[in-house]
């Protein structure tokens, strides 16, 4: 008899202590961006980049331009010299949304 009690107040403190712990509820996660929303923002920042490039006096008459793809500008074309290529490097590093600047820029030899 002891043994049934003990077995019983043991479930009893169980079910008790196992009740659910309703848990605040959470927010819902902003969802991914679709194929058309990445294409936009790629577009948007290739269009930034090259204002950037074209308002650049350091690069005036100089071939540059840019390419977004997810956050990543890439630099290609043709500069003078090195301080060109870094011209152009800060011009577009500063805009929203970009993680990388690759440069993919040559430079000119000297005739």
């Amino acid at each position: 008899m002891k043994f049934v009690l003990a077995i019983s107040s043991l479930l009893v403190s169980t079910t008790l202590f196992a009740q659910e712990v309703p848990t605040a509820p959470t927010k819902p996660s902003k969802p991914l961006p679709t194929l058309t929303e990445t294409q936009n923002i790629d577009t948007v920042m290739t269009e930034k980049a090259q204002a950037a490039i074209k308002k650049n006096a350091a690069l005036q008459n100089q071939a540059v331009s840019a390419a977004s793809h997810d956050g990543v500008i890439t630099l290609q074309g043709s500069v003078e010299n090195k301080e060109q290529e870094q011209s152009a490097i800060d011009s577009v590093k500063g805009i929203a949304g970009v993680s990388e600047v690759k440069s993919e820029l040559t430079i000119k030899k000297a005739d």
